[in-house]
This record gives structure tokens, C-alpha cells and sequence, in this order.
């Protein structure tokens, strides 16, 4: 045992092993036993402890504190990176009759490892020897020692090929001035085929888990084939339920719109009737309703068919009347009796007209 920089102060050197860090948390620490002056609980009379009396030679009481002292240092967690670091704790070490206090306990940390285990900043990584057989089965596979309380990590196959890192979070070491703790890495290394020669029900249960697998990877073939019909099936019905919904909507558009149609004519032919002066008002009124009307069929694609003027058109016309007129050309529309209408290129009604002959 060594002293600080004080008379007062303890220094001790504590052995630690890489599996203690992995399995301590940052709060539960590290414990160590040393050995510090005594005093007289009774009369307080100070003296060392070297000579292992354990009753005060002045007041001859045998209440004296303990030579052999356990204390947990807690803070700051030993780093692994850095095995010179010494710590510090007030009040573990020597009494000072002085200041009525007790020293230092300067703690420093001689960090141990077993033999393949590298550190890797505040990481550890840590080999991981199996054999043929557990790298093809997975489950339970023993560590050498013990993690976090168990003497075994569970896992999976896919994990377990040779070189392969499995990494444990949280359960490394920590640096200076940096809370975050490292991770604990499981190196995978497979042993030679001569080490281990497996027993005819593990080569059973190989065989069985390769038939297995296969098994599995058809039927994951097959439910992939089957999500792909399922996806084009849904899309085929979304399309053709949209197809028929958007037909559903402009068949009944269409249907509203031929039904307006009558009531056009209706303002057209009450419009042509107001020939007196005092109508004037009226045929202001009605010319603004049926432009308005116009305009709402247009906006929706209804536009009137050309006639007056125009040559017969047997597809869009329909001649009712023939005028008898030698000087206009034939099949010429000379009169529209009543108006016709197309949408998007279909006929909703053909136009009425009188055509020259």
C-alpha cells in the first residue's frame, strides 16, 4: 500500500477483469478493500493501525473502528482505454486529527483480460469459439464465462459465420469525459471439422433443418407469387371501379344536361316572340338568363353544332323542312328551327333545320 500526496491519503492498486466492467452497470462500481488508521469512538485518540490492537490505549474502551475497510467507488466507472488513470475519492482515506476529516483513497486501475480479447477504444470485443454444428442450428451457445448474469448468448444461424461480429450495446467501457458507454462484440470463430465430429442424430437434424430450409424458401416463393397476383388483382378492380365511376358520374352529367336542354328552347322560342315595344325589358331579362345558361353548358363541354350556313350534315343535322330557293346552292342549311349540341365529340341531340333544295 502506498500513500498520496498527503500523509493522510491511501493509494491502492485495483485489479480489475474486463468481465467486471461488462457486467457492472455505471452506477454500481467497483468494490475495494484497504486498510486505514483507526480512532477511539469513545475519547477520539488518534493512532495508526499497524499494530492491530483494537482497543484504545487511552481510555481503554474496545469500541474502535475497524482496520479492514470495504468501500464501492461508483464514479466515475473505470476506463478502458486509459489502465495508468488514477481516481480519487474524499473521505476514504486516512483520519486527519488536523482537520477532523479523513484523506484521499487514490484508486488506480489495473485492468485485466483473458487471452484473444482486444479493446477497441471503449469497446471489448470478445472470440466466440463453436463448432460446425452450433454455427448451423444456432440457439444457445456458451461464452466462456459470464455476460450480464448468464454463461450463454441465444443466436439466430444467420449470425453465426465465421469472422462475424455480434454486438451487445451498452455493455463496453467508456473514455474520458464521455457518458456514452461502448459495446460488447462476440468475434465468431468456427472450429475445425477434426474437433468436432458431429454424432449420427445431429447429422439427422442437419439434414432435417436443410430440408427444412428449403421447404421454407419454396414457400416464401410461393407467398411472394401470391402477394404479386393479390397487388395486380387489387389494382385491375381499383382501376375498373374508377373506370366505372368516372362513366357512372358523366352518364348522369349528361342525363341533367338533356334535361336543361328543353328549357333552352323554351327561352328561345319566348324570345323570338317578344317583338312588341313594351317587351323590351323582358327580352333584356330572358337574353341574360339563357346567356347564362349557354355559358354553364359550355363550361361543361356542351357546345352547340353549327348549322345555319353550313352544308347538311346527316350526322349532326336533321332536316325536317326543305325550302325551294334557286339562289342558294343545294343541301345548304337555310334555317335552324332548333339548336343542336355535342359533348367531348358525342351527339347529344341533332340540330332541326330547313335545308335548301
Amino acid at each position: 500500500m502506498k500513500k498520496g500526496k498527503s500523509i493522510y491519503d491511501i493509494a491502492v492498486t485495483v485489479d480489475v477483469t474486463l468481465d467486471t466492467i461488462v457486467n457492472n452497470g455505471p452506477d454500481e462500481g467497483i468494490k475495494v478493500s484497504y486498510l486505514r488508521n483507526i480512532e477511539c469512538r469513545v475519547c477520539s485518540s488518534f493512532r495508526k493501525s499497524s499494530s492491530g490492537i483494537k482497543h484504545c490505549k487511552v481510555c481503554l474502551d474496545t469500541q474502535i473502528e475497524n482496520i479492514s475497510h470495504t468501500a464501492t467507488l461508483t464514479t466515475p466507472p473505470p476506463h478502458i482505454d486509459n489502465r495508468g488513470m488514477t481516481l480519487y475519492y474524499k473521505e476514504h482515506g486516512h483520519y486527519s486529527p488536523e482537520t477532523n476529516s479523513y484523506g484521499l483513497l487514490c484508486a488506480s486501475f489495473n485492468i485485466s483480460k483473458e487471452s484473444g480479447v482486444l479493446i477497441e477504444g471503449k469497446d471489448i470485443v470478445k472470440p466466440l469459439w463453436i463448432t460446425p454444428f452450433q454455427a448451423k442450428i444456432g440457439g444457445k451457445i456458451p461464452i466462456g464465462g459470464s455476460f450480464n448474469g448468464r454463461p450463454n448468448i441465444i443466436v439466430r444461424p444467420d449470425q453465426l459465420s465465421h469472422g462475424n461480429r455480434i454486438r451487445i450495446k451498452d455493455m463496453g467501457g467508456y473514455q474520458i469525459n464521455d457518458k456514452e458507454r461502448g459495446h460488447l462484440y462476440f468475434a465468431v470463430n468456427i472450429k475445425d471439422d477434426d474437433q468436432h465430429a458431429p454424432s449420427d442424430d445431429e447429422i439427422a437434424a442437419v439434414k432435417r433443418i436443410e430440408e427444412l430450409e428449403l421447404l421454407i424458401e419454396n414457400l416464401q416463393l410461393n407467398v411472394s407469387h401470391l402477394k404479386t397476383q393479390n397487388a395486380n388483382l387489387i389494382d385491375t378492380v381499383e382501376e375498373s371501379a374508377t373506370s366505372s365511376e368516372a362513366s357512372w358520374n358523366a352518364q348522369g352529367a349528361l342525363k341533367v344536361i338533356e334535361d336543361l336542354l328543353p328549357s333552352i328552347d323554351s327561352l328561345e322560342k319566348a324570345l323570338e316572340n317578344m317583338c312588341a315595344p313594351g317587351d323590351q325589358a323582358h327580352r333584356e331579362g330572358v337574353t341574360m338568363i339563357l346567356d347564362l345558361q349557354r355559358k354553364a353548358l359550355a363550361k361543361h363541354g356542351v357546345v352547340p353544332i353549327p348549322a345555319l350556313g353550313h352544308k347538311f350534315n346527316p350526322h349532326q343535322h336533321e332536316a325536317v323542312a326543305v325550302s325551294h330557293d334557286t339562289g342558294r346552292a343545294k343541301n345548304i342549311v337555310t334555317d335552324v328551327l332548333q339548336e343542336g349540341y355535342t359533348h367531348a365529340d358525342r351527339l347529344l341531340r341533332p340540330a332541326l333545320v330547313r335545308v335548301s333544295g
